[in-house]
Formats: C-alpha cells, structure tokens, sequence
C-alpha cells in the first residue's frame, strides 16, 4: 500500500460522492485515512535496527577492530551480537544493503522483494535437465542485500532437521558438529536470555505458530495424509521429522523476526559494536606471505568512496553462500583453474565454490472446488493488518503446511526423501499467484495458463523437493571484478540418483490427489502444456520425467561452497573450528561451510551455525587455546598505516 494512492482514492472518492459532507463525515475519513498511512509508516520504523555508522567513519576514519564481521543476515547478526558481549572486543559489521522495506516486515509479501536493490539478482547456468519453464532456462536466485539478510526475503519457516542430518557432519571428521553437540545452540538462539536489571531480553529469535486461515486446505491435506497412513503432528519435535504438521516460523506479532532484529540491534547499543550498511567489501587484504587478514577493502557512498579497516584478530566472511566464495575468490583464495585464467594471484589454492547444494523442487499444481475470493477481500486484509496486526498479511497461510516423505525403501531411522511446501489459492486470487509466479521469473505462457485455471477453481500448489541431493554444483568467477556476478552451475540432476527420487515423488503425489479427501472436492492434478513432455501419457514415468526438466527450479537453501571437512581432507576450505585452511584469522560463519545440506529449511541450521561458531571464537581467544594457531594478533610494527579514505578506482580494487 503506498500513502498517496491511498490519498488519492479518498479525494476522488469524496469528490464523486452523489451526496455531500456537512463535515463530521469529512474529518471521521480524514482521521481513518491518517491513522492507515501512519499505520504503514509504523511497520518498518528505524528504531527496529542498527545506526549507521558510515558518515561517522567518513569523517573520522576508521580504528583497528578485534574483529570484522562481513554481512548482517541470518549468520552474521548473530555472531557479532555474541562476540560483542565481551566488552573488550571492538567489533564492526559491513553490510551491503540498508533497512528493509516494509514489504520485508509483512509475512505475506516475501515473495513481493524480487529484481529490485534489496536482492542481489543470482541466475543459474542453463543445464536442459532443469528451469526450462523459466526465463532464459535460468533459475532465478535472488539473495537478501539487506540487514537480515536472505533471512528477510524468505518464507520464515523455521526447522532444524534430522539427527542423522549433523551425525553425518560428525562422521566426516567434524568434532562438535553431531546432533547431540548442535542441539544446544538451537534451542539458544530461540530463547529468551533472562533480562537482567530491567532491561528487555535480547540475542535471540522470536519464532512462532503461524495464524492458520486456510482450513479448507488444511483439512484436505491432513485427511489425505491420514488415508495414506502419514502422521500427522501438532509440531515437527526433536526426533520425529517425519509426516505432516504445521510448522513454526520466525514470525512474531504479525511482523517476520530476523537475526538483525533480534541480535544484532539490541547488541548495536553496545559501545564496542558498530554497523556500516551500504558497505560493499571488494577485497580481503593480506600479508606479504598471504597467511594473515591484515585489512578489508569497501565501497560506501553509492560506491564512490573506498574505506579500509584493519583487523586485530580475524576477518569473519557471513556474507552466504554465493558471495562468500565470490570474495574469497576475488581475493585470492580458491581453485587455481578458477583463478589463474582471471590472473588473480593465488595465495591459498582450495576448492573454494565447490560442493554447492541446494534443495531442487518441483512446482505441481492441483486445481479443486474451493471458496472464492471476495471483492472486498483484499481491503479488509490490508485494514486488518495495519490496524491490528492479523489476518491474511500477517501469515504465509498453508506454506506452513509441510510433508516429510518416505519414496524410497529403507529402514525407520534414515532420512525422508522428500519435503513438500504447501500453498493454496483461492478461486479467483489472480493477484496473489501472479505474484508467486513472476518471484520465480516463470514464462508469460505458463503464468497465463495458471491464471486462467485459478479463474474456474481453487488450487493447491505443491513445491516437492528433494530433501538430500546427491548432485553437486559449482559457484566460480565470470571476472576479476566484483561489479560482475558469480557463474552459478546449480547442477540440478547432475547425478541420476535425484531424478530417480522426484519420480518416485510424483508417483506419491498421484496417490495423494487420488484420496478421497481430494476426490470429495473434484480435485486433480493441473496439466500445464510442453509439447515435449505431451507427447507421452500424462501422469506416465516419461511424462515426469519431462515436465521435471521444466518446472523444476531452487528452494533458496544454497549450501557448501566453503566446505567443513578435516584439514588432510583435499574438499576442506575450513576445519571443524571454521578457519579458512592456509589463513591464521580467517573464518567463514554461513551456510557456506556446511559439508551436507540439512534436509528442511536451511534459516534455522545457518542460525544454529552462528552461535555455535561464536563459541569456538570465544574458545579460542579466552581459554588459553594457542593464540597462534588460532589466529594471534599481529605485532603493532606488523600492520602498516594506510589512508581510510581515497576517490574510488577500478584499479585500487583489482
């Protein structure tokens, strides 16, 4: 909603009333209409984060930090909000964007922050095994460029996973990173630390029940569950990831909570923590022997100022799993195939970009018969929420709604194979699936024949993904400059295995539609047209298999590009303490690191990542650990002075 459509439509509105205002009319709509527009106002108010820090350091330079944190999402919130509770710590974040919008704040609207400067605008490499429904044949990535990172375009749902999920990162020569030694840092980064001398909670993330408002949807889901002998829970717990249930997201009183909220600004009153936003850090800056972080290298001001900060103790990269690789790549860590071509010096040779992971699903339409939607449908959702706080705005409805699904043999102990995302649209809701269908960058054609079914009925969307991928892609460099983005080979189906797996997932979906609770509303599966895939029988193996190379496309869960694994093993970039292999004070806190990806939604374990590693921070540097191994400071005579500030040059960067 924007303050002068809402202006405008009152006046238009009073001017053709038939019958005018004496008055007391006039002011009662006047005094509504403020309300709503300070209403909006209120949904993203500055206060909620971090003072910018840039103007001061343009004017007074920058000191030496003990430590440097790169990016302010979902991991890096969290980690310098931890590390600055040691008062003696000097602690600066750089983060690339600014506030979120309003948009960000409304649970509803995620899928509204695609192609605009809050995203980094990610494309895979065309593959013709996936995303052909798609423009260009590219899945579109889209990353958070603000504080919250891609915590703040996301859907919000909030999970853990499977103890086997982090046993298996044990088992691969991680000490500390099994189910049992994670768990404790999950349930920390969700609750409330005690207030201490009257002073709110802080350092932590507020998750939540979503507010359930499709119960038809809800019910026929269940039912059909049930009928096929699927448990169904009131909530996902610690061993039983398996079935259906509603999940819990990081949503609190109709707002989305992030990190950025929930850590890092109530940690920005801390005098020895400072935020830079708008900070695009082009190069990480080491000693002659590129063994030690001596400095990092930013743009501020629209990229027309250049600033340099120097580093105590360690540089922490938390800027994801596409941006991390990209930096350090840029800066001479990471494959000499990669590097050497782009005449980069190398100063650490490791398989930087490597081990990419991503949960791939496929979009699988139902159509029913289900209530419509009302005219007045979307003004009362827009008046419930800016007045108080609930309703349609204030929940992503059925997407709470998630399936963990066996489609392969095996015994009770091992993983699911699939996860399915619900969602459903009201006979009629053109605008809210034409908003999910242009997020994902789909072809006009396909939108049109989807907005044309949703015009006769009701549809259940169902996102079935892959919940253990055994494919493997790659993010490299296009350039030597960091204006250009990163080549993104998603290898989607790369190994067979995973084709193998959607099958056997469509197959379940089949037998899903085919329930009775299904029946009981007309309901069947939507036949989106390709001439390719028609020309087998609809619903066969070969049809499958075609219409998955088509709409398929990315959960947004990027994974393992700085791999964790044991420093003899040649896949590590860090070790199991998160230190880049080669580098004394250089480590990577992301989802980057993870060496396997989980098998849910990937915000909760980046979360539980950041605080863990926090841990090991403090470790390190305060229980008599050995300062060199981990990173010791630098002797004074060893840092040398350079001038914070100079104009920007291309070259000053390369």
């Amino acid at each position: 909603m924007h303050s002068t459509s809402i202006a405008s439509h009152s006046q238009s509105h009073q001017q053709q009333c038939a019958s005018q205002s004496v008055g007391v009319m006039n002011t009662m709509v006047s005094l509504l209409t403020e309300y709503l527009l300070a209403a909006q106002c209120d949904i993203a108010r500055p206060e909620y984060y971090p003072a910018d820090y840039a103007e001061e350091a343009l004017r007074k330079g920058l000191d030496r930090y003990d430590f440097v944190v790169v990016g302010a999402g979902s991991a890096g919130s969290v980690v310098a909000s931890r590390l600055s509770e040691n008062p003696k710590w000097k602690i600066l974040v750089l983060e690339a964007g600014e506030n979120p919008p309003q948009e960000s704040e409304v649970p509803a609207l995620s899928m509204a922050l695609r192609h605009n400067r809050y995203v980094y605008d990610y494309y895979t490499e065309p593959n013709g095994r996936s995303c052909r429904a798609f423009k260009r044949d590219q899945c579109y990535w889209p990353r958070g460029r603000m504080l919250g990172g891609s915590g703040a375009i996301n859907a919000m749902m909030y999970l853990r996973g499977n103890r086997q999920d982090y046993d298996k990162w044990l088992e691969m020569g991680n000490p500390g990173w099994g189910y049992d030694d994670v768990w404790p840092y999950f349930e920390k980064s969700v609750t409330p630390p005690p207030a201490e001398n009257g002073t709110s909670s802080q350092d932590y993330i507020a998750i939540s029940d979503f507010e359930h408002l499709d119960e038809e949807a809800f019910r026929m889901v269940y039912q059909a569950a049930q009928e096929l002998g699927q448990p169904v829970f009131e909530h996902f717990g610690r061993d039983n990831y398996r079935g259906y249930s509603s999940v819990q997201g990081t949503v609190s009183g109709g707002y989305r909570t992030t990190t950025a909220k929930g850590y890092l600004t109530p940690a920005s009153r801390r005098q020895n923590l400072q935020v830079i936003k708008n900070a695009q850090v082009v190069k990480i800056n080491f000693d002659t022997k590129g063994k030690r972080v001596k400095s990092l290298t930013f743009l501020i001001q629209q990229k027309r100022r250049t600033l340099t900060v120097k580093i105590r103790k360690e540089a922490i990269l938390s800027a994801g799993s596409i941006d991390t690789p990209k930096l350090l790549m840029l800066s001479g860590i990471g494959p000499r195939e990669v590097l050497d071509p782009l005449h980069i010096p190398i100063l650490q040779d490791l398989p930087v970009g490597e081990n990419l992971q991503d949960h791939v699903f496929n979009v699988v339409f139902a159509r029913y018969n289900g209530s419509q939607i009302q005219s007045t449908d979307s003004l009362d959702m827009v008046y419930d929420y800016l007045v108080y706080k609930n309703g349609t705005l204030s929940t992503i409805g059925s997407m709470s709604l998630v399936g963990f699904i066996d489609v392969l043999p095996k015994t009770k102990n091992d993983y699911p194979d699939v996860q399915i995302i619900h969602k459903a649209f009201r006979q009629g809701d053109e605008q809210s699936l034409k908003t999910f269908l242009v997020s994902t960058d789909m072809r006009e054609e396909i939108q049109e024949h989807l907005l044309q079914e949703i015009r006769e009925h009701s549809l259940l969307l169902f996102l079935t993904l892959i919940s253990h991928p055994t494919s493997r892609g790659s993010v490299t460099l296009n350039s030597r400059s960091y204006q250009k983005p990163p080549k993104i080979d998603a290898n989607y189906f790369g190994d067979p295995a995973d084709m193998d797996v959607m099958l056997k997932s469509m197959e379940y979906l089949e037998r899903f539609v085919n329930t009775s609770a299904f029946h009981a509303r007309q309901a069947e599966l939507v036949h989106i047209p390709f001439k390719e895939c028609d020309q087998f029988a609809f619903k066969s193996e070969k049809y499958w298999r075609c219409y998955s190379t088509y709409m398929s496309t990315t959960c947004y869960h990027p994974v393992g590009t700085t791999k964790m694994a044991p420093r003899e093993d040649p896949s590590a970039v860090v070790d199991s303490r998160l230190r880049v292999k080669g580098v004394t004070n250089l480590r990577v806190i992301d989802a980057s690191i993870m060496p396997t990806i989980p098998g849910v939604n990937t915000n909760g374990p980046t979360i539980m990542v950041a605080e863990k590693a926090a841990d090991l921070i403090k470790e390190d540097w305060l229980q008599n650990r050995n300062m060199k191994e981990a990173g010791g400071e630098p002797e004074e005579e060893d840092v040398e002075e350079e001038d914070n500030q100079f104009e920007y040059k291309e070259e000053d960067i390369s």
